[in-house]
């Protein structure tokens, strides 16, 4: 029997990676309805991680009222496995972009505190380790709001707190570190991130991320000379370099704060989601991959989820479909050395409204039409 090996990344705010592949799938079985197809939805720690953990994980949902980026309360969840006593936490369900209309987008005004308040919900609960999914988020507040919920407190010249935001690091005068600081070591976080960039500066966080959350040209300076006064301190009080942390800069400054606050270790969140879902063995039985992304480009060969998918794939020698909401600059760059046929599954949408709207009923079409072509030769 054929097998058709599923494993899509999510499609930005449309689709999560579990959908992806409903929707594939569907597509897949209009025509070979014989064949054994594999769904596995993936996540490199971005938006849909927690859904693609638990795809793989026995893990058990827990509810928690938290605050968002704006500084209201909202109900979340994350991930926990009691008898490993390990908890997944997906920053993009707290802090996450899509949470907040594109008109009323004000990263320099949003706090990362909810997620800082999740890992100490988990830890309060029990946990050993905590996966940090980062990806997905709408702040740049260098996980100042982190640190602030983890127990340290950033205070300006007069001893005050400053306010929540990277407009309030303007202010930072230093850190008093944390009482739970002993209790943070006890336990082993992982920050999954696929990123590199550095905290600060034309590489780090606000210049490359920042625009895509709502940063004008105008306030990017103002909050990278934040995130810049930021590091700084950090480096004085905590005793960590930020800076010279390859991935400190991942959402927004997230990753920064969780290796200097909490003593954080980077993972791959692809190498992460590999292993746990035994990815190379799914490979390797495997006759087709199907992967796929909202958009193909130049960085999908650079550490993004679809272009690993690619390279594993190629690996083990086995050819692959992409399906893909829009081809972006320099797609061809994820496609070159490898067996690799790129379909983009767009109708002819007008809008990207419209577009991300039916890129269900897009993907299952498009599956089922590349399907019907290679049945032509199976």
């Amino acid at each position: 029997m054929r097998r058709i090996l599923v494993l899509p990344d999510s499609f930005k705010e449309s689709l999560d990676s579990v959908s992806v592949c409903n929707a594939i799938r569907d597509g897949v079985r209009k025509v070979f309805p014989d064949f054994e197809i594999d769904t596995c939805p993936l996540s490199d720690g971005g938006e849909g991680f927690l859904e693609s953990a638990s795809h793989y994980l026995k893990l058990k949902k827990v509810r928690v009222e938290v605050t968002d980026l704006t500084g209201k309360l909202r109900k979340v969840c994350y991930g926990w496995c009691p008898d490993k006593k390990l908890a997944i936490i997906e920053t993009a369900k707290i802090v996450g972009l899509h949470l907040v209309p594109k008109e009323r987008r004000k990263p320099e005004y949003f706090t990362s505190y909810g997620v800082g308040e999740v890992i100490m919900e988990a830890i309060n609960r029990g946990a050993n380790e905590i996966v940090v999914g980062l990806g997905g988020s709408g702040v740049n507040d260098g996980g100042a709001g982190i640190a602030q919920a983890l127990g340290y407190k950033l205070i300006d010249k007069n001893g005050k707190e400053i306010e929540w935001g990277p407009l309030g690091l303007m202010k930072l005068k230093d850190i008093i570190v944390s009482p739970h600081k002993s209790l943070l070591e006890r336990v082993s976080i992982y920050i999954a991130s696929d990123v590199r960039n550095p905290f600060y500066g034309r590489l780090g966080a606000t210049y490359v991320y920042g625009p895509q959350k709502g940063l004008t040209k105008e306030m990017c300076p103002k909050v990278d000379f934040a995130l810049r006064r930021f590091a700084g301190i950090i480096k004085r009080v905590v005793k960590a370099d930020v800076q010279q942390q390859p991935g400190s800069g991942s959402a927004g400054g997230m990753g920064g704060a969780l290796f200097a606050f909490a003593n954080g270790k980077f993972v791959s969140g692809f190498e992460w989601i590999r292993k746990v879902a035994n990815l190379d063995e799914k490979i390797e039985k495997s006759d087709l991959i199907i992967t796929g992304e909202g958009q193909l480009d130049y960085q999908s060969s650079f550490g993004k989820l679809v272009g690993e998918v690619v390279k594993l794939a190629g690996f083990y020698k086995k050819k692959v479909v992409i399906l893909v909401g829009r081809l972006g600059e320099g797609w061809e760059k994820c496609v070159r050395s490898f067996d690799v046929a790129v379909f983009p599954i767009s109708a002819g949408e007008f809008c990207k409204e419209e577009l991300l709207d039916n890129s269900y009923k897009n993907l299952a079409r498009t599956s089922e039409q590349v399907c019907k072509l290679l049945d032509w030769f199976f």
